[in-house]
């Protein structure tokens, strides 16, 4: 299965990408930063630049994915219009790209920190 997982470099999405890499599936990353994708590429999983609050960086990605597995969230409570952006407006976005890229399936995931 080809998999696009989002929050890669976090706890959840790591552990996910891990255990999904090693039941021998594709996984691709979005990942923001190039020192993150760096640590991504040695765990044998694709880096795929993005971000889930920019959609034109979402609307660049290319390609056919059986899946996308959102576990990207922000937790630092100090900032309601972050939090919105990131937790609300960013799962939406990851929505219409599941969707936009034929994926049939999209899990989310998420903590009791969220």
């Amino acid at each position: 299965m080809n998999v696009l997982i989002t929050g890669a470099t976090g706890f959840i999405g790591g552990y996910t990408a891990e255990e999904l890499c090693a039941q021998g599936h594709a996984v691709s990353a979005l990942v923001r930063s190039e020192q993150k994708a760096a640590v991504l590429v040695k765990r044998g999983i694709r880096p795929v630049a993005g971000d889930i609050t920019d959609r034109e960086s979402l609307g660049r990605i290319r390609g056919e994915f059986d899946a996308v597995v959102h576990c990207a969230a922000c937790v630092q409570d100090k900032n309601k219009e972050l939090l919105y952006r990131v937790n609300v407006d960013g799962t939406e976005n990851i929505c219409r790209l599941a969707e936009r890229l034929g994926a049939k399936r999209l899990v989310y995931a998420s903590s009791v920190a969220v």
